[in-house]
């Protein structure tokens, strides 16, 4: 069987997952404490050791290595980076009447929001979190999107899919299709 091992080295935890590139669908999935303080690859090798111990008596041989990063989180973060890409309508008033202009990109026809990580895919109020990527009234002028429907990744598998999406990019898509969940 080929296998690829994906690495996301995430803030608070160094997820590893092993994909099954015939099967199309993940292995198993293991995690261990991000030991930034020290070496990074300490919290790699726990990963990995933990990994190896649920792959016993399956064969695999992995035909890659793939790693990323996802640091960060949180709704602060969110409604911050949505604010950041999204456009708004300035309102300016001139000697021949009131002129509307657009900066930014308009992001209100944005049908789906995705949220992965560990402050969204295990909080309490994932709904809560994402919802700040939506339009509010009271903030009319920014184009965020309105009626998007919102999910959240319940594998935490986008950035390992991202990594697979580089060479595998239809498996990919079909393995993260199956692991979302509305919300």
């Amino acid at each position: 069987m080929e296998a690829v091992l994906l690495a996301d080295f995430g803030s608070t935890y160094t997820k590893l997952t092993a994909f099954d590139l015939d099967n199309e669908e993940v292995l198993v999935v293991s995690r261990a404490p991000t030991t930034v303080n020290t070496d990074i690859v300490e919290g790699y090798n726990r990963a990995l050791d933990s990994l190896e111990k649920k792959l016993r008596g399956i064969p695999h041989c992995f035909v890659e290595k793939l790693a990323c990063s996802s640091a960060a989180g949180g709704l602060k973060i969110v409604a911050v980076g949505v604010e950041r890409h999204a456009g708004a309508i300035e309102v300016h008033f001139t000697p021949t009447g009131t002129l509307y202009v657009q900066t930014g990109k308009d992001l209100r026809c944005i049908k789906t929001i995705i949220g992965t990580g560990g402050i969204i895919v295990n909080g309490d109020n994932p709904r809560k979190i994402l919802s700040a990527a939506l339009c509010e009234e009271k903030n009319s002028n920014l184009l965020k999107p309105v009626d998007a429907e919102l999910f959240i990744d319940k594998a935490y598998i986008i950035p390992a899919m991202g990594l697979l999406a580089e060479k595998y990019p239809e498996k990919a898509l079909r393995i993260l299709k199956q692991n979302l969940k509305k919300v």
